[in-house]
């Protein structure tokens, strides 16, 4: 064998024998990488809470639905449509749809809701109005703080600005109070901070 040959058998063992090195470095003395099963997910432990309590009425939506529920269901239809008829006409109201006989939904316009329903009842009368079920919603307001109950014990706990204002559905009726009793239902965590909800009905 030439001496060109050897040098090149050294030099091939010599770059075999680096790689090796370099290798067994690399499987044993770097970090390995952290398997993503260690990660474990913990649960919040939570608490039901309910009460009831005052909320106040701040205003009202402008979709009004009528159903009328009386014997003579046509006489009082046609005179409710009438009216409204007038109303669209110099634009109190935007518009409104019967889709039939005992049923009429309406979109208020410069007539706000309370004005409408004063108004009807002012053209129609006690009577004609006990059988027409005024429904809409009722934006409300939830105090800043209230009772709950909590496993059998009650707690006045704080309500964040954020959770007070809701939309509830109400018929409307004469003379109509700016407060409306309703119940509301949370999730609590350990430390009494609302976690979910509120929840909020009519009581």
């Amino acid at each position: 064998m030439n001496g060109k040959k050897i040098i090149e058998l050294i030099a091939s063992i010599f770059i075999l024998a680096i790689f090796i090195s370099s290798y067994a470095y690399i499987t044993t003395i770097a970090p390995q990488q952290q398997s993503s099963n260690n990660t474990t997910n913990t649960t919040q432990p939570t608490l039901y809470a309910a009460g009831v309590t005052n909320a106040s009425i701040i205003g009202y939506s402008n979709i009004v639905k009528l159903n009328i529920r009386c014997k003579n269901q046509s006489s009082i239809a046609n005179e409710t449509s009438s009216l409204l008829g007038a109303l669209e006409g110099n634009n109190s109201i935007s518009n409104f749809y019967q889709s039939s006989i005992q049923s009429i939904l309406v979109q208020t316009g410069s007539t706000n809701t309370t004005s409408l329903y004063n108004y009807l009842y002012g053209k129609m009368g006690n009577d004609s109005m006990a059988c027409i079920q005024f429904s809409t919603n009722a934006e409300v307001k939830l105090p800043s703080q209230m009772n709950f109950t909590v496993e059998g014990k009650s707690f006045l706990l704080p309500i964040a600005p954020s959770l007070q204002s809701y939309s509830l559905p109400i018929n409307m009726t004469k003379n109509m109070s700016p407060m409306i009793k309703v119940r509301v239902a949370v999730l609590l965590t350990l430390n009494g901070t609302i976690l979910s909800g509120p929840v909020v009905s009519a009581d």
